[in-house]
């Protein structure tokens, strides 16, 4: 079984103001991430959403508004026959030094218990370096997406030779993954 962990910011276009999506009405996904999930859906791989998510532990954002926002992204991708295996979240801030908030793996351990994968068979794709740390925490494949983050922490993930790949989009990133799986079989 193989599995996908996305960064719940390099799916959704976050060029808002104050740095958090607040409302659905506010969400908007990146070009390409819907297709590219549904790709990964046909294909049988199991897709999961790794999210750090301080605005709810620092009070900008309630976890009820957070879940409804979640929620909605299931739907709209039920619409378009994909669909997130699930999605984690840490609500801490990050001086709480919890286990879950990437880069530490606590994630990506918990999703590894639930649904019985094996991380190093699994694929990371980030937009930011905590997400290259975090899958290189537990050797799986990293792919940095240059949109979001990706751009500014490129030269940092490049140096520390972090990322196992770079694409532009998480739909380039989809796209190298399968024809590196279809390569091995």
């Amino acid at each position: 079984m193989q599995a996908v962990f996305l960064d719940r910011d390099g799916v959704i276009n976050e060029n808002i103001d104050k740095g958090y999506v607040t409302s659905w009405k506010e969400f908007k996904w990146l070009p390409g991430a819907i297709e590219g999930i549904r790709a990964l859906n046909e294909r049988g791989w199991l897709v999961f959403i790794i999210t750090n998510q301080a605005c709810v532990g620092k009070n900008i954002l309630e976890r009820e508004v957070l879940d409804d926002i979640h929620e909605r992204m299931q739907r709209d991708l039920q619409r378009n026959q994909a669909s997130i295996s699930q999605i984690y979240v840490c609500p801490h801030r990050p001086e709480a030094h919890c286990a879950c908030r990437k880069p530490r793996p606590g994630m990506l351990l918990q999703a590894a218990r639930e649904h019985r994968l094996r991380l190093h068979d699994c694929y990371v794709v980030g937009d930011s370096l905590t997400d290259m740390i975090t899958a290189k925490e537990v050797k799986s494949y990293s792919i940095l997406v240059r949109s979001g983050l990706g751009q500014r922490d490129e030269q940092q993930v490049r140096s520390l030779e972090l990322a196992d790949h770079y694409c532009e989009t998480v739909d380039e990133a989809v796209h190298h993954i399968i024809q590196k799986e279809e390569a091995v079989v």
